[in-house]
């Protein structure tokens, strides 16, 4: 039994690896170097190693006909499997026991042939080594007998001649086992042809590809499989590789399995070899990064929007191969299309007639959602089943449809249409989404640029019109940005000054320049806004007032970026601004003038008229013939009419010269309603007509005396213009508003009249200009006032049935206390309560204090009478004044004293505290009565009637 040596057991010590891998096959040995060794005279045998090594124990790998002869075997097959070389041979020490080099063992056969006798002789034993250079098997030769050196020598270049053939048919076959595995985990398709273009090897990838198995396609001729590449430029590439024998690539497209590949087509002895790569999808993206590329390009070329739908659906509808391609824009509210544009191919334009609902509500409420349509056959798909009629007239069988909302509102509808069934792959869903919102916004965006395109030409013609200059001035620099109108307003010539804002402070006037300095620095820091107007003077001396307004854009940290505003030359509009203000000057001081010219006349006419009417009332208490009180009677006709036309020419002038002011508050309109009930209780009665006037317990905001004023022309109308019937003063209280209603049985007024009749000097039923009636300015005084307090005036009539005049006036929330009574009916007057009264009478017209004093005294009343206030101050002085019951005087006395000083005067008396006052006064305006509210004392427009003066001194007591 053979040993190691220490040496040979650290050299062949498993730790350093497997000392064979892959077992070597004498099948893989080729068949001439097989049948040399078969055929050879020397016995020889293939065994395997076992480890630890020991040769007795190798397994008996092959033995060739020498060798079954030596041992009494007919043929290899009857070796048992397994059967170790010791069944064989007895080995003994070897002469040398190395395993990387040729080993020498003593040996005996065991066996022989039949009849035949052991043999003694040597064992020579050369390793096969696999292609890491370790040996993996042993090829081993029996010599018996003593061998010459010499038949050493040739047997051991036998064994080893064997055992290289040995390795290299094993180096092939592993090379072949490596290149299959390799060529079945290629991810690429792989295919070899010979010279004659038949094929010697194809991959499982390959095989796949074509849909066919590689052994059926092994032998057969490339050009019989894909008769479709000739002609191709995968036949080109082959040619050159092949005659050029350099590697060689190409791209070309399959129709029949619809897909691109690439090859790579290498040269080899014997033929070629072909690497397919699948690029359908790099092909797919490099056409839609082309078609977005052509869209942006078209967007970016075309400005119209139409064009730009145009050309897109034609781009977008050729890439997809669709049969047709729509762009509709949608209105949101109607949801019916406003404007389409279509790409057709081979298809029938899409009618005109066809809305949307033609196509199913689910389809519908699917896009209305947002959400893509993406339809293989609409002839079978549940969302489309409602339009199949429609979508049969525009031969559409699949369909793809992009929704564009906004806000959940459908804006617009990108669709796809083939005329035949089609899978719509997720890469085109994606693709067509972002070609409809492309387009979408593209549309979108074009016209809104048109629209601003629009704008700043108008602005642009606007700014021309209106002769603007434009600027951008640059705080940081200096430099400006203007139009050329902005140098000609500073007096320059296009160009001839800079782009810096220096030049232009040159020509602003010199008084001018710090305050647009300060106000340039303050809109900069935001202090306040750049709205200015300064004096520019140009070289020839001509001066322009110029106005200019900017904003100042500014960065994120608040810092101004740049100013933007315009300028104009506002000369013309400044110097008319001028005279329009010395025209307004003059306007106010005539007003002015006016307004004491009416004050004066006011009070000067008054006076003659209000002597005159005291006169006569004492003349009409006289005992006088008949013919005389005629006389008397017909001469208060005429102060009576010349009394109401200058009452009404002075009211009406003095609201057109905007002299009198409202003074608004709240009072009881009871109060109002009671006066004028006692004024015309006698006119009424007079005239036999019934008067009523029904109290309204309410609070009203208005000016009393203006108030009272519109009502009192209203009620003195009625009298005038009814003969017979009735008059009625009545209010009817609303949620805000109490509407105050005058009455009347009247005439009537026609309906087409019913505005008219407000005409200054206008009267319907007066033919014969009755001055009794007045002069045509009660209802114009009427209306000035009314609109003076804002309170709305209306009327309705019928003719031949009487009139109602309605005046609305807001109601107060103030406390209202009842009336003391209601006037209704005829008052009987009691002289007794004025007899022996002591009246202080002051004014400074002596026939007025005349007629006051004879009057007054008629009544029975005692009369103490001065004409200024300087002498009521000397009579108290000196007293020689009794103990008065009240104190009645004219409002404006000489010295610019004032009646309401001279009752103020006579109350400061220890005797006269409280004493009861009554002013009269030609001056109807509302500061009077303010006044005389503040001294707590009655007031009385003159002229005043003699009855109407007795009830006011009556109402004193």
């Amino acid at each position: 039994m053979a040993h190691y040596s220490q040496r040979d057991e650290a050299t062949y010590n498993p730790r350093h690896g497997r000392e064979h891998s892959p077992d070597l096959r004498v099948s893989d040995i080729p068949a001439d170097a097989m049948a040399i060794i078969a055929d050879c005279q020397v016995p020889l045998v293939l065994v395997g190693v076992t480890w630890p090594y020991e040769l007795a124990k190798s397994p008996l790998l092959y033995a060739n006909a020498a060798m079954l002869d030596l041992i009494g075997r007919n043929a290899e097959s009857d070796l048992p499997a397994g059967l170790q070389l010791a069944s064989l041979f007895r080995i003994g020490i070897p002469e040398s026991c190395c395993p990387a080099e040729v080993e020498l063992f003593s040996a005996l056969s065991v066996t022989t042939a039949p009849g035949g006798v052991p043999l003694a002789g040597t064992i020579m034993v050369v390793p096969v080594k696999d292609r890491l250079g370790r040996p993996a098997q042993r090829f081993a030769a029996f010599l018996a007998g003593e061998p010459a050196p010499q038949e050493r020598r040739l047997v051991i270049s036998l064994l080893r001649a064997a055992a290289l053939a040995l390795a290299q048919s094993a180096e092939v076959a592993t090379a072949r086992t490596t290149l299959n595995t390799v060529l079945s985990s290629l991810t690429d398709a792989f295919m070899s042809v010979d010279h004659s273009w038949c094929f010697t090897r194809v991959n499982r990838m390959a095989a796949q590809a074509c849909g066919m198995a590689p052994e059926d396609m092994i032998g057969r001729s490339f050009w019989e499989l894909f008769p479709e590449a000739i002609g191709s430029p995968l036949q080109a590439a082959a040619y050159r590789a092949e005659n050029e024998q350099v590697p060689v690539q190409a791209e070309a497209f399959h129709p029949r399995f619809g897909r691109w590949s690439e090859y790579h087509v290498y040269p080899s002895p014997d033929g070629l070899g072909i690497i397919e790569t699948d690029i359908t999808s790099r092909k797919q993206q490099e056409a839609r990064q082309r078609l977005m590329a052509d869209l942006n390009e078209a967007i970016r070329l075309l400005a119209d929007p139409t064009e730009m739908m145009e050309v897109a659906l034609v781009l977008t509808g050729r890439h997809f191969g669709a049969s047709r391609m729509v762009f509709a824009e949608i209105d949101p509210a109607t949801l019916s299309v406003g404007a389409y544009r279509q790409y057709v191919d081979n298809a029938p334009e899409f009618p005109s007639d066809i809305t949307l609902g033609d196509f199913g509500e689910a389809a519908l409420e699917h896009l209305h959602r947002g959400h893509t349509l993406a339809v293989e056959d609409v002839m079978t798909d549940e969302r489309t089943a409602a339009g199949l009629e429609a979508f049969k007239r525009i031969e559409t069988r699949a369909l793809l449809a992009v929704p564009l909302t906004r806000s959940n509102r459908l804006l617009a509808l990108c669709s796809l249409h083939d005329s035949v069934p089609r899978q719509w792959s997720s890469d085109e869903i994606l693709m067509a989404e972002r070609v409809a919102e492309l387009i979408g916004e593209a549309v979108e965006r074009s016209r809104a640029e048109r629209a601003v395109r629009n704008g700043e030409r108008r602005l642009r013609l606007a700014t021309q019109a209106a002769a603007l200059g434009e600027f951008e001035y640059d705080p940081a620099s200096g430099a400006m940005i203007r139009s050329m109108l902005v140098d000609r307003l500073f007096g320059f010539q296009p160009g001839e000054a800079d782009t810096r804002l220096a030049p232009l402070l040159e020509r602003v006037h010199p008084d001018d320049i710090a305050a647009f300095q300060q106000g340039l620095a303050d809109a900069l820091a935001g202090r306040s806004d750049w709205n200015h107007i300064f004096r520019v003077v140009h070289e020839s001396g001509r001066t322009a007032w110029i106005t200019s307004v900017g904003e100042v854009i500014r960065r994120p940290d608040g810092k101004p970026e740049r100013m933007v505003g315009i300028i104009r030359d506002i000369t013309v509009d400044w110097l008319a601004e001028q005279e329009l203000r010395r025209a307004r000057d003059a306007a106010t001081e005539a007003s002015a003038a006016k307004t004491r010219f009416l004050a004066a006349v006011s009070h000067d006419l008054r006076q003659p008229i209000q002597a005159v009417s005291l006169f006569l009332e004492l003349l009409g208490n006289k005992q006088i013939s008949p013919d005389v009180r005629d006389l008397v009677g017909m001469i208060d006709v005429s102060v009576k009419g010349l009394q109401g036309m200058l009452n009404g020419l002075l009211d009406a002038a003095r609201l057109d010269a905007g002299i009198v002011k409202p003074v608004l508050q709240t009072f009881d309109l009871d109060e109002l309603l009671s006066r004028l009930a006692a004024e015309f209780e006698a006119q009424t009665s007079a005239a036999k007509l019934m008067f009523e006037v029904r109290p309204a317990t309410v609070a009203v905001y208005s000016d009393p005396v203006l108030l009272e004023q519109i009502l009192r022309n209203l009620l003195s109308n009625a009298v005038k213009f009814t003969t017979r019937g009735c008059i009625f003063l009545e209010c009817v209280r609303g949620d805000t508003s109490v509407d105050i209603h005058v009455a009347d049985t009247g005439p009537g007024i026609p309906e087409d009249q019913t505005e008219a009749i407000f005409q200054d000097f206008l009267q319907l039923d007066n033919p014969a200009r009755d001055r009794n009636r007045g002069i045509g300015l009660g209802l114009g005084t009427v209306a000035r006032t009314a609109r003076l307090l804002g309170h709305p005036v209306k009327v309705t009539s019928k003719v031949g049935e009487g009139s109602i005049f309605t005046v609305t006036v807001p109601v107060s929330d103030a406390s209202v206390k009842q009336p003391e009574k209601a006037w209704s009916g005829k008052e009987q007057w009691q002289d007794r309560i004025l007899a022996g009264r002591t009246v202080l009478v002051v004014d400074d017209d002596h026939a007025v204090l005349t007629a006051l004093q004879m009057l007054l005294e008629d009544w029975g009343m005692r009369v103490v009478h001065a004409g200024a206030f300087e002498e009521v101050a000397d009579l108290l002085a000196h007293g020689q004044v009794p103990v008065l019951d009240l104190v009645l005087t004219d409002y404006r006395l000489p010295n610019g004293a004032t009646g309401a000083q001279v009752i103020e005067l006579v109350r400061q008396h220890p005797s006269h505290i409280g004493i009861a006052g009554l002013v009269m006064t030609g001056d109807t305006s509302p500061e009077r009565l303010i006044e005389a509210q503040k001294v707590e004392c009655r007031l009385l427009h003159k002229p005043v009637n003699p009855d109407d003066l007795k009830r006011a001194l009556i109402a004193c007591f």
